[in-house]
């Protein structure tokens, strides 16, 4: 993989987003965490992207104005996906953990009866 800045060529993003990682030959990349190289997650190809995004469009209105906090929901993700908490972030998830996060995420959406 290659560190990749905005405008270079093969830069992934639409915008300046940060230093990404890319990978050529599988046209898997990923972003820095800001102000730094590291990643935030693993390289990820096209599939993993669109699980990655349809995991967070699940999980981020829990807690972007669904009345509780992400330090709250992702222990919550975690544990029901018996992982660590280090281990419950999307971006180190591929598309089979995405998926379990969907449909973990729209059962913790649902009311209790």
């Amino acid at each position: 993989a290659v560190l990749l800045r905005w405008q270079e060529p093969g830069y992934p993003y639409p915008a300046d987003w940060g230093p990404a990682w890319k990978c050529e030959p599988c046209d898997a990349f990923i972003r820095c965490c800001q102000g730094t190289t590291r990643p935030l997650g693993t390289l990820a190809d096209a599939d993993t992207r669109h699980w990655r995004s349809l995991a967070h469009r699940a999980l981020d209105p829990l807690w972007q104005g669904g009345g509780r906090s992400r330090s709250v929901v992702y222990p919550e993700l975690a544990a029901a996906l018996r992982l660590s908490e280090r281990q419950a972030h999307i971006g180190l998830m591929g598309p089979t953990e995405c998926q379990a996060v969907i449909a973990w995420a729209s059962s913790a959406q649902r009311p209790a009866r």
